[in-house]
């Protein structure tokens, strides 16, 4: 079974809730203090059923939020579990690791996050922080990469996003051509006053990051 990292702990879920097709949101309970641990949007943790095998899963809740929340995609296992997982039930899940997204890096640039499957939710993370800090950046763009529509795992989200003024982009793999990343590179041709986030394929980064030529930095939640 795979480490759940430093200092496991066993806590209950506090909410489960559908957001797209065949996707989850788990809210759990900060029993163990490790809220105090999650300092950067695109942090991780270990997580699975209790006594069951575990899997790094990427936050959902940004640092200043009163829990940790997570996206869960009903594949394979730990996810199918904590996908049919019902508030109250116990789980297992390390502290966040990881640097998250260097969004330092995006100060004073229009932004264009990247987001494929449930990349969106480290994204989801590192959108709701900037908001919060709204002047550090200039424009804001969201290019999602799904599916379809019935995968959208932040469909309640989107008004409120657009309303603030960022630009969002839903790209469907069943009924568009290529891919996201190439999308982006399409419509904002010139990198040099932008800044990149990208959570999801590996393969998206090292477009944008070819496309950007030096020009402009690509963060991603490594």
């Amino acid at each position: 079974m795979p480490a759940l990292g430093p200092a496991p702990m066993k806590t209950k879920v506090l909410e489960a809730m559908p957001l797209g097709e065949g996707q989850t949101r788990l809210v759990l309970e900060d029993t163990g203090g490790y809220l105090a641990s999650h300092v950067q949007p695109g942090q991780y943790c270990m997580l699975g059923m209790a006594k069951g095998p575990a899997s790094p899963f990427a936050l959902m809740s940004t640092p200043n939020e009163a829990s940790l929340s997570f996206l869960i995609r009903d594949q394979g296992e730990p996810g199918q579990s904590l996908a049919a997982a019902q508030p109250g039930d116990e789980v297992e899940v390390g502290s966040p690791q990881g640097p998250g997204f260097d969004l330092a890096a995006c100060a004073g640039r229009d932004v264009v996050l990247v987001a494929t499957g449930t990349g969106i939710a480290p994204i989801r993370a590192a959108l709701t922080s900037m908001l919060q800090d709204r002047g550090t950046y200039g424009a804001i763009s969201l290019y999602y990469g799904l599916r379809n529509r019935s995968h959208c795992a932040v469909e309640e989200e989107l008004p409120a996003w657009i309303e603030a003024g960022i630009s969002v982009r839903l790209h469907f793999s069943d009924s568009c051509e290529g891919y996201v990343q190439d999308r982006v590179t399409a419509e904002l041709a010139d990198p040099s006053t932008r800044a990149y986030v990208v959570a999801g394929h590996r393969g998206v980064a090292d477009v944008l990051r070819a496309h950007a030529n030096g020009q402009g930095p690509v963060v991603e939640n490594l």
